[in-house]
C-alpha cells in the first residue's frame, strides 16, 4: 500500500471541504436559506414515446419558464373509469385554485400567497364537465371521468 487508510480519509476530508467552499460560491448559494425541490419524471405518452418533464420550485426553473410560479409535484393514476391526479400545493387555499380541462390536458393554477402552475398531459381524453376536486392540508386531489369511446360496427 502506498498510503495508510488514515491518510486517505484525511485527503477525502480536504477534498470535501474544498468542494463545499466552491459550492458556497455557486448560484446555489442564493437558495441556502430556502427549501427547494427539483426533479424530473419519465412517462410513456399515448403515442409510445418517452416524455421527460422536470418539476420543482427553484429560481432557476421559475426564471427559465418566466412564470414566477412553482410547479407542484404531481402524480397521475389511470383507473378503469376515472383518472386520479394528486398535486402537492403547500400553502394554497381553495378559493385560489383554478382547475381547467380540455381534451387530454389538465391545467391547474393557484393565485394565492404561493403561486403554482401545472399543465398535465393526461393518458386519455376526459369529460371536461365532470371534474371533482378537493384541497386538504396542501394536497389537491382531482378526479376526472374518462371519456367513453364506443365501438361502432360498420
Amino acid at each position: 500500500m502506498d498510503e495508510e487508510p488514515e491518510d486517505e480519509f484525511a485527503m477525502m476530508r480536504r477534498l470535501m471541504r474544498r468542494m463545499f467552499r466552491q459550492l458556497s460560491l455557486s448560484p446555489l448559494d442564493s437558495l441556502r436559506d430556502e427549501s427547494f425541490v427539483y426533479g424530473f419524471s419519465l412517462r410513456t405518452g399515448p403515442d409510445g414515446k418517452t416524455e421527460i418533464s422536470d418539476f420543482g420550485n427553484t429560481r432557476y426553473l421559475e426564471e427559465r419558464k418566466g412564470l414566477g410560479e412553482r410547479q407542484p409535484l404531481t402524480d397521475v393514476i389511470q383507473g378503469k373509469d376515472e383518472i386520479f391526479v394528486t398535486m402537492e400545493l403547500p400553502g394554497a387555499s381553495e378559493e385560489d385554485v383554478e382547475v381547467e380541462v380540455k381534451g387530454s390536458k389538465l391545467t391547474v393554477r393557484v393565485a394565492g400567497r404561493r403561486k403554482y402552475y401545472a399543465e398535465v398531459d393526461l393518458p386519455t381524453t376526459v369529460l371536461g364537465n365532470d371534474v371533482r376536486w378537493t384541497l386538504r392540508n396542501g394536497v389537491l386531489d382531482i378526479v376526472l371521468k374518462r371519456e367513453v369511446v364506443r365501438d361502432v360496427e360498420i
